[in-house]
């Protein structure tokens, strides 16, 4: 692949025709989006162009024959390093073959006797769980008796054994009592008297292989057949539907277990409570713009005729909340099919009409309204994520319809009621939902908090890029001032993270999706927080060893200027800097330096005009050096525009009174040695055209 040289400052000698050193053939591809991290535009029909490069001052330049080489030779060395474990497991793989098949009889033995000792240590544990009834019973003094017993069945990782569960009564207080599976590690199948106990461990372990895409049926036979052949399960093998209730009554009765909220803890009641970045602190104001990112997703739809058709409800409860309860509202109210329908339930007149964008990108997402269908009754999901990825509480709901407008607007209107730190939410077709989210504002403005009225809804970076150009310049994030480095792309992360299971999810009864969804995000969350506190903590020890590294520098640096008599620091920084500065370019320097100051200058006037005009950017000239420019561009960069402006100035003696504007006589002077460059450059890319074609076709 090609590279990218930028234009030197220093002088560039032309040499002529005949000591032109042959191109190289392996020369970038025409069209493509070099030096444009959002790629060409789509609908534009093509990209940059070759001329691009040198309207930026760079040119493609191909690979070296000592480069290409090199590169071969690190791909070989990779490769012999991959095949080194291959050919050992070649010498050594009839040797193990032999010695697992010897082993095979002792590994069996070892088996029995470790689920030998697990059943006695269970047992043991199962006879004295009495105490858990004496520690709450005053008048319990003496060991109960045993009035009767029962056989219980023993689910674990690598075992299954019969256990026998007593059933005591107390002499004090008379009540019959028997131990429970959490006495003991393990959980039932049924709240009274189980017949199934599973280890703890089992269930933990399938929530991590659920998030992969595992179901109940497949974790089961693989749980079966690990111990068949040691004879471990045996008749006591796993029935699939008895470990899907059982695990299902697990992941319900501990939500939100180890959570702060599950703690007792006294938390803000905001959906950002879960990220300790975002969530409002009392002692604080808002150091910064809180944004959030909005998009949904198909994947995690719902057959119709998946399931049985009991009313189940769901049990959990935590990011399906208020938003939730209002789309099955809307849905009986047959609110959900279009704005027109959703318009006249705001009690709004007839005629008002919707102001339309003027973005001309299609998006299936962006639209109005859409009919039910008969094979899905759950479309999707729609949800928040805030921008470190996390899943936000009650600010999600089930897509009763195909992705449109209304539900959007639902959960905004609960973001601005429960979020009002919030001022920047990225969606992905931002451009067309504002105008409509003008239109709700008036609707509910007795509804809404004063703050609503300053939410900005932006386009995140990524989905810009199919966004018309001037689209881009005023929607999306990336433009925008105050709106920091943040992409917009999280809810995409959180999807990605939901792609496995959501399979799975489909074909499940009503219920048990809606509590898996909600513990898929819990989960996903709990792995967020584990890892950002690791990152936050390898950050600071990296910025505590930075900060004592340049410590121990300013020490050194310290004590030579004591010795050299220096005691001002600053003053003298300020002297060298002046020193540094105030030599002025050689005569043969200053002629290039003069057009690299123009051509900066000419990029600056165009980014500022097509920031101006906004959506009237045709009208400046189509796809002009500073539209490519914007395209690729960020605020780091043209910041890296006006520190290359100003080093010009100071190394022209261009103070900030005498600064060149188009129609002075040293600006007109440096934009005809530009175009001179120009010129040369192009004469050189024909020459090398003409050589090329001259060995193809002599005598052309």
């Amino acid at each position: 692949m090609g590279r990218k040289k930028k234009l030197p400052l220093e002088p560039q000698v032309y040499e002529p025709f005949d000591n032109l050193p042959q191109p190289n053939k392996k020369r970038g591809k025409a069209g493509t989006s070099r030096g444009n991290p959002l790629g060409p535009m789509r609908g534009s029909g093509r990209g940059f162009g070759d001329d691009a490069g040198d309207l930026f001052g760079g040119s493609d330049q191909g690979e070296t024959e000592e480069e290409q080489q090199t590169n071969v030779d690190t791909v070989r060395r990779k490769n012999s390093t991959k095949e080194r474990p291959n050919e050992n497991w070649k010498e050594t793989g009839p040797k193990m073959r032999c010695d697992l098949l010897s082993m095979a009889p002792q590994y069996a033995l070892w088996h029995q006797e470790e689920c030998a000792g697990k059943k006695v240590m269970l047992q043991s544990r199962i006879d004295s769980a009495f105490k858990f009834h004496t520690v709450n019973c005053d008048k319990c003094s003496v060991q109960p008796e045993v009035v009767s017993s029962y056989q219980a069945v023993y689910n674990g990782v690598d075992f299954a054994f019969p256990l026998l569960i007593p059933v005591w009564r107390c002499l004090g207080c008379q009540q019959e009592f028997l131990p429970q599976p959490i006495h003991v590690g393990c959980f039932g199948s049924t709240p009274i008297r189980p017949h199934t106990w599973f280890d703890l461990k089992l269930f933990h372990q399938y929530a991590v292989l659920f998030r992969h895409g595992t179901s109940c049926t497949a974790c089961v036979e693989g749980l079966n057949s690990s111990s068949s052949c040691f004879g471990v399960h045996g008749s006591h093998a796993v029935d699939p539907e008895v470990f899907q209730g059982a695990y299902f009554a697990f992941r319900r009765v501990t939500d939100q277990l180890n959570s702060l909220k599950g703690l007792g803890v006294e938390i803000d009641s905001s959906p950002l409570h879960v990220c300790p970045i975002c969530s409002p602190r009392p002692d604080e104001g808002d150091p910064y713009a809180v944004s959030l990112a909005m998009d949904a997703v198909n994947k995690c739809s719902h057959l119709a005729h998946a399931g049985n058709d009991m009313e189940l409800k769901p049990y959990i409860h935590n990011f399906f909340g208020k938003g939730e309860q209002e789309v099955a509202d809307l849905e009986k109210k047959g609110c959900l099919d279009s704005i027109k329908s959703f318009k006249q339930h705001t009690s709004l007149l007839e005629g008002d009409d919707l102001e339309v964008s003027n973005c001309g990108s299609r998006l299936r997402c962006a639209r109005e309204g859409s009919k039910a269908t008969t094979i899905y009754d759950v479309n999707g999901l729609l949800g928040a994520t805030c921008a470190h990825g996390f899943a936000l509480p009650d600010l999600f709901c089930n897509m009763r319809r195909s992705e449109n407008f209304t539900f959007y607007l639902v959960l905004l209107k609960h973001i601005v009621k429960e979020c009002p730190s919030v001022k920047h939410v990225y969606i992905d077709f931002g451009c067309r939902l504002a105008k409509t989210w003008t239109w709700y504002l008036q609707a509910l403005d007795k509804e809404l908090p004063p703050s609503a009225v300053d939410l900005r809804i932006m386009v995140n970076w990524m989905h810009a890029a199919s966004h018309d150009m001037s689209c881009q310049l005023e929607n999306s994030g990336r433009f925008q001032k105050d709106a920091g480095f943040v992409v917009g792309e999280q809810s995409e992360q959180l999807w990605a993270m939901t792609k496995d299971p959501s399979s799975l999810m489909r074909c499940m009864t009503l219920q048990n999706r809606h509590d898996s969804v909600e513990c898929l995000l819990s989960d996903i969350n709990d792995l967020k927080l584990a890892r950002l506190v690791l990152v936050l903590k390898a950050k600071m020890d990296s910025m505590h060893k930075k900060l004592a590294e340049l410590d121990q520098r300013l020490d050194g640096i310290q004590a030579e200027s004591n010795a050299a008599g220096i005691h001002d620091l600053h003053a003298a920084a300020q002297e060298f800097l002046g020193t540094q500065f105030a030599v002025s370019p050689t005569l043969s320097e200053r002629p290039f330096l003069e057009a690299e100051y123009v051509r900066l200058r000419e990029m600056d006037i165009a980014v500022q005009k097509l920031q101006s005009i906004g959506f009237s950017w045709k009208e400046a000239g189509g796809m002009s050096p500073a539209a490519l420019l914007l395209r690729g561009s960020t605020h780091k960069e043209q910041r890296e525009l006006q520190a290359k402006l100003t080093d010009l100035e100071i190394k022209l003696a261009i103070s900030p009174d005498s600064v060149w504007t188009v129609d002075s006589n040293d600006y007109t002077r440096g934009f005809k040695l530009l175009a001179e460059q120009q010129i040369l450059r192009y004469q050189s890319a024909i020459d090398v055209i003409v050589h090329e074609l001259n060995k193809v076709v002599p005598g052309l």
